[in-house]
């Protein structure tokens, strides 16, 4: 009979889904806000309104697909 005290058991394979997916998310929402905020700063500064917000937008958003690529790959090669 299981210990009540311990609590539910967690799947180590699902929490490693769950860092997974979750990685996934945070790389692509954390490139693409960090790039829309130092564009938002560099329009602020420079007065150059849509401009480097959309630039710099782009670019985070690139830098979290490619963080994604590089995890899934770094997955792919693991199994």
């Amino acid at each position: 009979m299981e210990d009540p005290r311990q609590g539910p058991r967690l799947d180590p394979e699902l929490l490693r889904h769950l860092k997974f997916y979750g990685t996934i998310g945070m790389d692509i929402a954390s490139g693409t806000f960090l790039g829309f905020a130092v564009g938002t700063y560099l329009d602020s500064r420079y007065g150059t309104s849509p401009v480097w917000s959309a630039v710099c937008l782009l670019l985070g958003a690139t830098v979290g697909f490619y963080g994604v690529f590089r995890l899934v790959m770094r997955e792919v090669k693991r199994r």
